[in-house]
């Protein structure tokens, strides 16, 4: 789910910064009922439907798709939630959900008077603010959690509900709580018109009229449908028609400009058709964007950089606004690792481009991806590139050999090619993300930029130490040299521990994943995650909880990762206790590192310097 208002926060583009203060005021979700500047370039729209009647296998494929659902009109079928007069509270405000027939409602403090007031400083001081009931007409999310979009009072615009529904847990979570933020961070009203328009829609236009102060939305068609990809499909099907029934399916002269399809691209074209909305970016011309999003300036097809500045860690390091000194924010430092890698979900195609694979191959997204021919929705990996069969299209000469070449059995993790070139190190959705950054693990490069390594993720029992002296011996590393706890203390806790608080989402998540918790014997991290569910970030606690349910630790079903304070001590503390007198087995060799003493207990003296030693820089993680 893109957040421009957090972009503009975490990465400090100076330009966004300004002209984001004049679009955060009106939008809306009304389809459009001419082309405007679409017809400018000639180009016709169809729609999913229109491709339907030639293209019935695609277009199921795609409809069982998550980019299908991304966006959709609320309805009985597309809202997930049980919206049935339920009430969620936080940050001082209730907020009734109900049903009436077939409408969704919300009750709550109209949204358009408390955001105005917001960015005039502070309004939960008064008594009595103005409560509205507004429709919930539209829907972002299926697979992960689902955000819900009212009516506003000006133009068509759309603000969110502040509030996300969690699947998997079914929980209503403040929405500023379900990002990598200080639970400290203000209320927010998402406007979909100047956040997601552009890439949760086909061709969508904000219509920002700077004079009337008002957006007038347009775009085609919710959600990331056929064209998006396809680029317009309307002469395309005109040339179909004219040909006849008999060239349904097949190519027709003077139909190659008409339509695009990405498999057919060079490299560069194809993987801009993916990172059009798959990375991290702002336009080149800002002015012409916030009328016509990038309608004028993109079609698949045609390269990013003709229309938009992809930025890179050099670039946002520099891009620097007073807004984001004042919270102790550094751009760089929270998009990205200190080696350049971008480390936001979502933002794919910043990984790929710094990749070898990319810069010196032919590698495009759809060397693993297949839009559908897919395996399952999930990661729409494709059926034919099953396990390491996609990196074995260009690097066969490993395939008889890939034992000797990982120093790992042949079918265990870690001889899978992506879970050492491509680790865990991104973060979204609560969780871990595979880096999209294709690279080899390097003793110099992590202990330089703190990027947690494909190694000690799994191997989470593993000191750096022992990471940095298997890669000297095995493939001739140097021998770089680190600090005494990093040649003593596992890899894990300091991260853990001590660790800011990307490097703790990350692990933390790691100690819950299924390769490490068989490669690191996992009974011995429960009193370490239980430490972070006191956390200061709310997505932290939220990932201690759910990763200490994978090990059995009975966590109290009562938990409240946004509760107060001392629920969630009182929590940390039994859950703890409860480990400390369960039966366990552990190797003595393994204690000193695992800061256990001689009984298998953790030392509280070294967990409380670590706690100490924390790294406690601001950060936030714009999804």
């Amino acid at each position: 789910m893109r957040k421009w208002s957090a972009i503009t926060i975490c990465l400090a583009l100076a330009v966004a910064f300004v002209v984001m203060m004049s679009m955060f005021w009106r939008s809306g979700d009304v389809p459009p009922d001419d082309q405007g500047a679409a017809a400018e370039r000639n180009l016709d729209y169809i729609t999913s439907a229109g491709c339907r009647e030639c293209h019935s296998e695609q277009y199921e494929s795609w409809h069982d798709s998550y980019h299908r659902s991304m966006t959709q009109k609320a309805s009985i079928e597309s809202v997930v939630a049980p919206i049935d007069d339920v009430t969620v509270s936080s940050r001082g405000r209730s907020y009734r959900l109900y049903k009436e027939g077939d409408q969704f409602l919300v009750r709550m403090v109209d949204p358009d008077w408390e955001w105005q007031h917001l960015l005039r400083g502070g309004v939960l001081e008064v008594e009595n603010p103005p409560v509205v009931d507004r429709q919930i007409v539209m829907t972002t999310g299926s697979h992960h959690y689902q955000a819900y979009w009212i009516k506003g009072r000006y133009g068509n615009e759309l603000r969110q509900i502040p509030f996300v529904y969690h699947i998997a847990t079914k929980q209503w979570i403040p929405r500023e709580d379900a990002f990598l933020q200080l639970s400290s961070h203000e209320r927010e009203f998402a406007l979909w018109n100047s956040d997601c328009i552009s890439c949760h829609a086909v061709s969508g236009q904000p219509g920002f009229d700077i004079r009337q102060d008002v957006h007038n939305s347009k775009f085609v068609e919710l959600g990331i449908a056929c064209e998006a990809c396809h680029g317009p499909g309307g002469r395309h099907a005109a040339a179909h028609r004219r040909s006849g029934e008999e060239t349904r399916g097949t190519s027709i002269a003077g139909d190659k400009q008409s339509i695009i399809n990405p498999a057919r691209l060079d490299s560069r074209r194809s993987t801009a058709v993916c990172g059009q909305c798959h990375a991290d970016f702002y336009p080149k011309d800002y002015d012409d964007w916030k009328s016509n999003g990038y309608t004028r300036t993109f079609l698949p097809g045609e390269l990013l950089d003709e229309s938009r500045v992809v930025v890179r860690y050099s670039e946002a390091r520099t891009l620097i606004v007073d807004r984001e000194v004042e919270h102790g924010l550094d751009p760089g430092e929270s998009s990205f690792w200190k080696d350049g890698t971008h480390r936001v979900g979502g933002r794919e195609y910043n990984g790929l481009i710094e990749s070898g694979c990319y810069q010196r191959g032919k590698m495009t997204c759809l060397s693993c991806h297949s839009l559908h021919n897919y395996r399952e929705p999930n990661d729409q990996l494709s059926k034919s590139l099953d396990g390491n069969n996609s990196c074995l299209q260009c690097h066969n000469d490993f395939a008889d050999r890939i034992s000797e070449h990982t120093h790992h059995k042949a079918d265990s993790s870690g001889s899978q090619c992506y879970n050492c070139h491509m680790p865990h190190t991104t973060f979204a959705l609560f969780g871990g993300i595979r880096s999209h950054r294709i690279d080899s693990p390097s003793s110099e490069t992590f202990v330089k930029s703190g990027r947690p390594n494909a190694c000690n993720l799994c191997h989470l029992d593993q000191t750096l130490q022992w990471t940095i002296d298997n890669l000297h011996e095995w493939y001739g590393q140097p021998d770089v040299s680190v600090d005494r706890d990093n040649q003593r203390i596992a890899a894990s806790l300091l991260w853990m521990l001590k660790g800011d608080a990307a490097q703790r989402a990350i692990l933390v998540w790691s100690a819950g994943w299924k390769p490490a918790k068989e490669a690191s014997d996992d009974n011995w991290t429960t009193p370490y995650v239980a430490e972070l569910l006191v956390d200061p970030y709310a997505a932290i606690r939220f990932m201690a909880a759910r990763t200490l349910e994978t090990s059995n630790a009975q966590i109290d079903s009562r938990y409240n990762f946004i509760g107060p304070e001392i629920e969630r001590e009182t929590e940390r503390e039994r859950i703890i206790e409860a480990w400390k007198k369960s039966s366990r087995e552990m190797q003595p060799e393994r204690h000193p590192r695992l800061l256990f003493d001689a009984n298998g207990l953790p030392i509280p003296e070294e967990v409380d310097r670590l706690l100490r030693l924390r790294n406690n820089r601001r950060i936030i993680i714009a999804e």
